[in-house]
């Protein structure tokens, strides 16, 4: 009882907090907001224009109410617009109140979730924690994104998958479909590991999403989406939001900060794709050479799949790095139970090597941030990738040294 009503209050404080903030926000910036190309989907939808969902100018002609002389283009596959069709009934404001809400409540229902997890945490862990997810998730709150809801769904998979169960992991790893570029790497692995059930539940949702689609957009719609977001990155037109590729924390990120500049868009596709191919193989062996799955070994595992699933993820920006919660707070459990036996209760350093990337990390975007240099954020690919050698070291740690765990 105690912990529901911990959480209880959680959830009312960062409401209320929220609630106060945007209060004083003024019209002027609520509308410039990434929620307002969600708002914008769910109006097309609630208008009834099917296969107008991508329209220049019907997203236009809805956000020209908002200020808006060039949208902000609704860029999410079709099916997610009927998550927003109920806020399209309300006022872009009261929307956007109650889709903070929403946010701050599937964010309370994680760490509900996750509570199992934060019982050794000392002082360090929690510092560590806040250092990673403060930037996501205040991009998330404020901005009215849906990474939350990614969130969610992936730690419904894992609780599924340590229960063995299949199918429903399956099925809650794709509800993040809506962010399909990050899911497909993990299914890849199940797939590889002929973990048939999950990949069975993963198609069946996907395939009602597919129909949902079609139905919402048909296939001009559907086509219009793909164009649009082979569009959304490599060159600015006056139709598209421009997105900047070294402002993503993943290998194309990376790639792009680094060698942009000397090597044509042709070679620089080629060598992001051989990358995260080396990547994904290097993951499903990892999960090979694993010989008993046991709650350890499989809670790392997992978190080094969510960990690579970033690092190649063809589109990604700050706020879904949220998604860094689950393997952070798994990483950060181990770290804190080290700690207490070793004594140094106080700043979680009972596995440094697993805790120094993340506090790289967590400075790197601190400093990026305050100095206004986002366009730099793809130099978080190294902490990232750093992060994710450790956890792997850390597995094979647990296979060689059962008894001391």
């Amino acid at each position: 009882m105690r912990r529901y009503v911990a959480f209880g209050l959680l959830f009312s404080f960062a409401a209320a907090l929220f609630l106060l903030t945007s209060a004083l926000q003024p019209a002027s910036v609520r509308n410039r907001l990434d929620f307002l190309m969600l708002y914008t989907g769910g109006t097309i939808v609630k208008q009834g224009l099917r296969g107008k969902l991508y329209d220049y100018e019907t997203q236009l002609a809805v956000q020209r109410n908002f200020g808006h002389e060039q949208p902000l283009p609704y860029n999410h596959p079709p099916f997610e617009a009927l998550v927003f069709l109920p806020f399209a009934y309300l006022s872009y404001r009261r929307a956007y109140l109650l889709w903070g809400v929403v946010n701050i409540a599937v964010l309370t229902t994680v760490s509900f979730l996750l509570g199992p997890y934060f019982r050794h945490f000392d002082t360090g862990s929690r510092l560590v924690l806040v250092g990673v997810a403060i930037f996501p998730l205040v991009a998330v709150v404020s901005g009215g994104q849906d990474s939350a809801l990614l969130l969610l769904a992936y730690v419904l998979a894992f609780l599924n998958l340590k229960k063995n169960r299949d199918l429903l992991a399956g099925c809650a790893l794709a509800m993040g479909l809506f962010r399909f570029q990050l899911v497909l790497p993990m299914l890849v692995v199940f797939l590889v590991r002929r973990r048939w059930k999950v990949v069975l539940g993963a198609l069946a949702v996907g395939g009602v999403f597919t129909l949902v689609s079609l139905l919402l957009a048909g296939w001009g719609g559907c086509l219009s989406y793909c164009n649009l977001l082979l569009s959304m990155t490599g060159k600015a037109n006056r139709n598209m939001a421009y997105i900047v590729q070294t402002e993503m924390p993943t290998l194309r990120g990376f790639t792009y900060l680094v060698l942009g500049g000397r090597l044509s868009p042709r070679y620089l596709g080629i060598f992001i794709a051989l990358g995260s191919v080396a990547l994904v193989w290097w993951l499903v062996r990892r999960w090979g050479q694993v010989e008993k799955l046991e709650d350890r070994t499989f809670d790392l595992l997992f978190s080094l799949s969510v960990v690579v699933s970033i690092l190649v993820t063809y589109h990604l920006l700050l706020h879904d790095l949220l998604l860094l919660v689950l393997p952070v707070t798994i990483v950060l459990d181990r770290c804190a139970q080290a700690a207490s036996r070793t004594g140094n209760r106080l700043w979680g350093l009972g596995k440094p090597l697993l805790v120094m990337p993340l506090v790289g990390l967590s400075l790197t975007q601190l400093g990026l941030i305050t100095a206004d240099a986002t366009r730099f954020l793809g130099v978080s690919f190294c902490f990232l990738l750093l992060f994710a050698l450790a956890i792997s070291r850390e597995i094979a740690v647990c296979q060689n040294a059962p008894s001391r765990e």
